[in-house]
């Protein structure tokens, strides 16, 4: 079923999402007419990969990575690397291991996780299993965190609260 909830006053448009295995997106793309189905992991990528910490699922920098790897985003990249950004089909697995990279080193800046780069291994803190159940943007986790090492005000603390994502 797809539908557009919300406000029909206010809303224009919808979006669907179908989760479905690689072999059958060919079907999909016959039966709703689309020129091309795109991955929309990409704006998600931190809030996903600190799920996948946050339920260890991946407990190191590589299984991050070779998860990544198993993603339709990841089979998107590689047949049309431009829609992404990306120069070309050599340069898709550089682009998603500093991506991968970046995310990890937010985290640990933010002691979401705990993060050896000698051995790789990658620890979920409270913070990031907190973040994960409540389905908080990382970018908002950040904001709270950063707000709790101050001394807000109640206003400050609602004006943050209203752009959560």
């Amino acid at each position: 079923m797809i539908g557009r909830a919300g406000r029909p006053q206010f809303e224009t448009e919808g979006t669907a999402v179908i989760m479905t295995t690689y072999s059958n997106v060919q079907r999909y793309q016959g039966e709703l007419k689309l020129e091309q189905l795109e991955s929309q992991l990409l704006p998600q990528l931190k809030e996903h990969i600190n799920t996948e910490i946050a339920l260890r699922t991946c407990r190191n920098f590589q299984d991050i990575v070779d998860h990544i790897k198993r993603t339709f985003l990841f089979v998107r990249m590689m047949n049309s690397p431009s829609t992404y950004g990306i120069k070309n089909k050599d340069s898709v697995e550089m682009f998603l291991t500093t991506k991968c990279s970046e995310t990890v080193s937010d985290l640990s800046h933010y002691e979401m996780v705990r993060f050896s780069a000698d051995s790789k291994q990658i620890v979920p803190l409270e913070v990031s299993i907190e973040v994960s159940k409540s389905y908080i943007s990382v970018e908002t986790a950040k904001r709270i965190i950063d707000s709790s090492a101050q001394a807000v005000c109640l206003r400050d603390f609602l004006m943050m609260l209203c752009q959560a994502t």
